[in-house]
């Protein structure tokens, strides 16, 4: 089975036919608020994170979210400070994910081009 991932990061198993369509370095932010540093995928399908193999073995778990339970995507800031002032620090600016089910908590996650990967989100689930 094909998987998707780098020697460094986790990997996931690949859906069959699943394509990645951007890669980048990235962060999950647990519901606790601790950050987990390692690799953001996006394919057709799916937002996958994979921790750095050393978080891996501090149990930092993987995560991957089904873009078609995806309800929304947004641009969050963890400062309160405004998330479109093109001075402020990159890793304030968090990529918000709600779902459709409101029983489940939203994810939300860094990136290193945090637009890029709101505006492929965004194309892919409307």
């Amino acid at each position: 089975m094909a998987t998707i991932g780098a020697w460094w990061v986790s990997s996931h198993d690949a859906l069959p036919d699943e394509e990645v369509q951007w890669s980048g370095k990235g962060m999950w932010v647990k519901p606790t608020g601790s950050m987990i540093g390692g690799m953001l995928y996006l394919t057709d399908r799916r937002l996958l994170f994979s921790p750095h193999l050393v978080e891996r073995l501090f149990r930092a778990e993987k995560r991957a979210v089904d873009l078609d339970a995806v309800e929304s995507v947004s641009a969050e800031s963890l400062s309160g400070s405004d998330v479109d002032s093109p001075r402020g620090n990159r890793l304030e600016r968090m990529i918000r994910v709600e779902y459709g089910d409101p029983t489940e908590e939203p994810d939300r996650f860094a990136a290193v081009d945090p637009d890029a990967v709101l505006e492929r989100l965004r194309s892919r689930i409307g």
